[in-house]
């Protein structure tokens, strides 16, 4: 719903590089999704929310003089480190797990 509502406000602005940075967020998290569930690699999660970063912050900075929408997505922002740090933990995780039944 943040991105949507990030989208529909540049469209409404008129805001191209904003709308197309919005695209690429949605477009972005629909491949994680594949690659994180799909795959089921945690590995995989982890880069792919580090590489997530990229078009979010293309996105912030391209929406920075609309109140709402930087607004709307610095908490997106801050969920995303959050999950960084949880696909981090979650590799690590069963990383160390598949050493330790390996051996």
């Amino acid at each position: 719903m943040i991105i949507a509502t990030v989208l529909y406000r540049a469209l409404d602005r008129q805001d191209l590089p904003a709308i197309i940075w919005a695209i690429v967020v949605i477009v972005a998290n629909e491949t994680w999704n594949a690659v994180f569930f799909g795959l089921r690699s945690t590995l995989a999660g982890f880069i792919g929310m580090l590489a997530f970063t990229a078009p979010l912050s293309a996105l912030i900075i391209a929406a920075r003089d609309d109140f709402v929408s930087l607004a709307l997505l610095l908490v997106y922002a801050l969920w995303v480190v959050y999950d960084i740090a949880w696909t981090g933990a979650l590799w690590r995780t069963s990383h160390t797990a598949s050493r330790r039944f390996e051996q």
